[in-house]
């Protein structure tokens, strides 16, 4: 998860396929496969991530949500995760949301 946020990713989808399990990164609007997994470690992989977001893992037939906040150097990273039932397995999108940014108010930004 830091080498996501190192290079500026928004979202980390984990993709469940025939023969493999694609980690796939959102940049700058751009979908970048980061690595192709052995499908045998998509279901342990997902179950993790399920029990750390706070999801039902014995629930594989609805879409379901959750978060997790972890720390990096200091600051407090919030990621929310969505699940999502497909014919090949559970899909997962993991959306970065990194507090450390500073939000602009929009009456700032526009001056």
């Amino acid at each position: 998860m830091s080498f996501t946020i190192n290079v500026g990713a928004s979202d980390v989808h984990w993709v469940p396929n025939r023969s493999s399990f694609d980690v796939i990164l959102r940049l700058d609007g751009q979908l970048l496969t980061l690595l192709k997994l052995p499908d045998v470690l998509q279901k342990q992989l997902t179950n993790a991530i399920k029990v750390w977001s706070y999801m039902n893992v014995t629930q594989l037939r609805l879409p379901q949500s959750g978060r997790l906040r972890f720390l990096k150097n200091e600051l407090s990273v919030d990621v929310r995760v969505s699940s999502h039932p497909t014919r090949l397995g559970e899909s997962l999108v993991l959306r970065i949301l990194d507090q450390s940014q500073k939000n602009i108010e929009l009456n700032k930004k526009l001056k």
